[in-house]
Parts: structure tokens; C-alpha cells; sequence
């Protein structure tokens, strides 16, 4: 498990490929893409196996990211309804799993 920081400006979307920690490079395309485009900020995205799982855009505690972590890993229920692709044009998702 790896957890990514990346900085960027408020009214930005996702950073262009020189911004990104090395590790986070491989996953822009899947990321542009689970975005919609949408710029602001905070952002999230769980990625699991190289796949986004869940795409978000707010805050979430540090107990609700473990919670997100350890539903992946046991295999037992998501605590947030999942996001694949968030709308471009408002704060919704346009493509939920």
C-alpha cells in the first residue's frame, strides 16, 4: 500500500505529468479521465491495483480513509457510494460503480 501527496493550486484540475510524484506519473491518464476535467480542490482518488476505485473531491478523515482501505482489503462493504468518473460540469458523479 502507498499513499501519494500531490500539491497543486486550489482552482486546478489534476497537474500535468512533471508535477506528479514518480509513482503517481503511470496513473495521469487514469486520473485525467476519473476527474471529468474538473478543477478544485481537495481531490481523492483510491486506486487499487492500478485501477481507480473511487474518485472523490472534499475532505475525508483520516477514520474514513481506513475505513475506505480496510473495505478494499477484507473485502466487505464500501462506506461511500463509489465515483468513477465525476461529472465535468458539476460537483456530481456521472459514472458510479
Amino acid at each position: 500500500m502507498r499513499f501519494s501527496f500531490v500539491i497543486k493550486t486550489v482552482k486546478s484540475t489534476i497537474p500535468s505529468k512533471i508535477f506528479l510524484p514518480a509513482e503517481v506519473v503511470p496513473l495521469k491518464e487514469k486520473l485525467d479521465e476519473a476527474s471529468g476535467g474538473r478543477s478544485g480542490s481537495p481531490k481523492g482518488a483510491l486506486v487499487v491495483n492500478g485501477e481507480v476505485y473511487d474518485f472523490f473531491q472534499g475532505t475525508r478523515t483520516a477514520e474514513e480513509i481506513m475505513a475506505m482501505i480496510n473495505a478494499v482489503r477484507s473485502g466487505t462493504r464500501y462506506p461511500f457510494k463509489r465515483c468513477l468518473k465525476a461529472s465535468s460540469t458539476s460537483r456530481k458523479c456521472e459514472i458510479a460503480a
